[in-house]
This record gives structure tokens, C-alpha cells and sequence, in this order.
């Protein structure tokens, strides 16, 4: 892997971290997730990533096993959930739709 690459793959962690954390957080934090949901599916950053804390490569085939995989690799929810946290941002939940109707592997 070239240090490009490892620095992207780490770009995209930042992005995972950053929703894991608002999943996690009080209601401020909260109103965050559609946007960083709309940010991870359209940049395609929950595919493959370096998690910065371990230095450990992950891929996931699918947006749904993304979703549900615990942390650090995964979000640790459901994807109601996170429908649910996106409800009153239909760009957000397109994304989540849009993203779980693609075939694993894309």
C-alpha cells in the first residue's frame, strides 16, 4: 500500500470516527449523523479504511454489515437506527437506501 493510499484510507477513518462518535453523543452530536452519513456513502468511506487507533485495515462488502459490525471496525448499530437519526433528512436517508440496495462487492 503507498503512503497516498494509506493516507486516504486514514481520511476515511476520520470520516467513520467522526459519525461513530455523533451516534454516540447527546442530541447536538445527534443532528450531525445525516451529514456525516451523506459524506461516508457518497465518498464511499465506510468501503475500506485504516483505523487510526490500531493501524488495522478493514474492508466491508455491504453498507449493512458496515453498520452493524461493532467498534472500532463498524458503527454498532442497526440501520434502523440510523434511519431513524436521519428521519428529517431525506438526502440522508436516500443515501442510507441508496446504499444498502447496492449489491455486495458494489
Amino acid at each position: 500500500m503507498t503512503t497516498d493510499s494509506t493516507s486516504a484510507l486514514r481520511r476515511n477513518d476520520d470520516i467513520v470516527e467522526a459519525l461513530r462518535r455523533s451516534l454516540g453523543s447527546a442530541e447536538h452530536g445527534l443532528g450531525a449523523v445525516p451529514n456525516f452519513v451523506k459524506v461516508a456513502v457518497r465518498d464511499d468511506v465506510w468501503r475500506e479504511r485504516v483505523i487510526r487507533q490500531t493501524g488495522e485495515r478493514v474492508t466491508f462488502d455491504s453498507f449493512e454489515q458496515f453498520v452493524t459490525t461493532p467498534p472500532l471496525e463498524g458503527l454498532g448499530a442497526t440501520l434502523d437506527q440510523l434511519r431513524g437519526l436521519c428521519r428529517s433528512d431525506l438526502e440522508a436517508l436516500d443515501a442510507i437506501e441508496k446504499a444498502t440496495a447496492e449489491k455486495p462487492g458494489r
